[in-house]
């Protein structure tokens, strides 16, 4: 009786902190490059939202109404969004986007900003342990993007 209560348990935490029909990392990585560029499309609305020339930090839940579509319908979690932030010890101001998807066993994360030395050089990645996937790489010079990389090619 005692383990029909611990697994009773155990399932209802599992069914409170896994946001509903939440897209697994095998499925997110496998998706076309169409809905990838979509998704950035996206992201970069979010970052539009962010005040000009100052540092901001937001953070949206997963389920709020205001995210565009394609990001409430993956269910993350809950998503940042970080304009000209310094994170840790770094002296290099960042700006992107991180979606967190919650699931028990497997969460992972989906990036979209500027990594390494380039800071014109953008990239959408998907991350869980042990396994980071480049979807897309795009070269930013203003408000002009050009693609890098066909969306896949690194992996």
């Amino acid at each position: 009786m005692i383990l029909a209560f611990c697994i009773l348990g155990v399932c209802a935490v599992y069914a409170i902190l896994s946001p509903p029909g939440s897209v697994s990392y095998s499925r997110f990585t496998s998706r076309t490059p169409d809905y990838y560029s979509n998704l950035v499309g996206a992201c970069e609305l979010l970052l539009e939202t962010a005040p000009k020339g100052i540092e901001y930090r937001h953070t949206f839940a997963g389920t709020d109404a205001r995210l565009p579509y394609i990001i409430w319908e993956l269910r993350p979690a809950r998503v940042e969004i970080l304009s000209r932030g310094k994170l840790f010890n770094s002296t290099n101001l960042l700006t992107f986007v991180r979606i967190y998807m919650g699931r028990p066993r497997e969460d992972y994360s989906i990036f979209w900003g500027s990594t390494g030395d380039d800071p014109s050089l953008w990239e959408l990645e998907a991350a869980d342990e042990g396994h980071d996937k480049i979807l897309m790489a795009v070269k930013k010079a203003s408000e002009m993007k050009m693609p890098t990389q066909p969306p896949g090619g690194n992996q």
